[in-house]
């Protein structure tokens, strides 16, 4: 996705597709590292630059005034069952 096609408003099949890929990412509790690093190498494929510290993503354009994004990552508990129906493990 190009920085052009953002700024311009097009191209929402090419945003569509990405979001599909991010939805596709599991997000159980402690395994969210991969989904931060597919975020942060879109990001960087437009031009923004970003860190990555333990969990949390910063990211900074070139033109910092023009708009900001403020984002949190859902995750959820994987719970894992026995064949008598007990809870075997939560993650």
């Amino acid at each position: 996705m190009s920085k052009n096609n953002i700024e311009n408003g097009e191209d929402m099949i090419e945003f569509y597709d990405i979001l599909k890929q991010l939805i596709r990412i599991p997000s159980v509790v402690g395994a969210e590292h991969s989904f931060f690093m597919f975020t942060k190498r879109e990001l960087e494929e437009i031009g923004v630059s970003v860190e990555y510290y333990d969990g949390v993503l910063v990211a900074k354009g070139d033109m910092p005034e023009s708009g900001y994004i403020s984002a949190h990552v859902y995750t959820y508990f994987l719970i894992s069952y026995d064949k008598q129906n007990n809870i075997y493990k939560v993650y």
